[in-house]
């Protein structure tokens, strides 16, 4: 039987005083995270901050991680997350494979 992968599944695009900012689902069919992309403090560049449950998303606390928003930081995520093995619950939480991907 083939791993599943993690992915992008779906986004949408929500307008706010901000201008606009994308929020989503990252799953591979089994376990899920959340995304929000919007724009930094000082709305130069954005960031992707990502969650574990969509409670943590709209209250804007506990993101699992973030990032500048890029297709190759995308990427770095997708590999991460691919890395795991499939029944691995290091996708979210403090032992979470994203710090080794990712350098603080």
């Amino acid at each position: 039987m083939k791993k599943k992968e993690w992915k992008f599944v779906y986004d949408e695009e929500v307008c706010d005083a901000l201008g606009s900012n994308f929020m989503g689902i990252i799953t591979d069919g089994k376990r899920f995270l959340f995304f929000q992309a919007l724009p930094d403090e000082d709305l130069n560049d954005e960031r992707c901050y990502i969650y574990s449950s969509m409670m943590s998303m709209f209250s804007r606390d506990s993101e699992e991680l973030s990032y500048p928003w890029t297709k190759e930081n995308d990427e770095l995520l997708l590999k991460a997350l691919n890395s795991l093995d499939e029944d691995s619950d290091r996708y979210c939480g403090e032992n979470s494979i994203f710090h080794e991907f990712f350098a603080s």
